[in-house]
């Protein structure tokens, strides 16, 4: 049982790795023009981000139920539910950029570079900056958590 909490721990970390590189990733590569290449590669790392997500989602549901301090304690702290609330903001802040990029695949398909608007540029990197801050406070509170901080019984 031990070697499997290990593994489900690492995965977990590997998830929220992920997902940070793959939106600071995201961030470097983004410019009011884009080539082809930085365009696809891109969507690439966009959907690492997503599949990511998948895996953070799936293992934190196993360490909460199998591997952790048990459900009450979860689902009595404060700290995980700001965790649980950091995550969805960036999730649901992911949406505009993940649909601009799905966008994209008529224009590379036909060797074409990406060409956005002010606006569009501006909005789209700030989403990527304010995902790349709030990501950078999960595993502050993850790590309160850990030492027992935030349970209310």
């Amino acid at each position: 049982m031990m070697v499997q909490e290990i593994l489900i721990t690492y995965l977990h970390f590997l998830g929220f790795i992920s997902i940070f590189v793959s939106i600071a990733i995201e961030k470097v590569l983004f410019k009011k023009e884009l080539t082809v290449r930085d365009a696809n590669t891109i969507r690439i790392f966009d959907a690492i981000y997503g599949l990511a997500a998948v895996v953070m989602l799936a293992t934190g549901f196993a360490k909460m139920n199998w591997f952790g301090k048990g459900m009450d304690y979860y689902m009595h702290n404060h700290i995980f539910w700001t965790k649980i609330l950091l995550f969805s903001i960036v999730g649901i802040l992911s949406v505009y950029p993940t649909v601009t990029f799905f966008k994209w695949k008529k224009v590379i398909a036909k060797n074409e570079s990406i060409s956005l608007s002010d606006g569009q540029f501006k909005l789209i990197s700030r989403i990527l900056t304010a995902e790349i801050i709030l990501m950078i406070l999960i595993p502050l509170c993850a790590h309160f958590m850990a030492r027992g901080f935030g349970y209310v019984n």
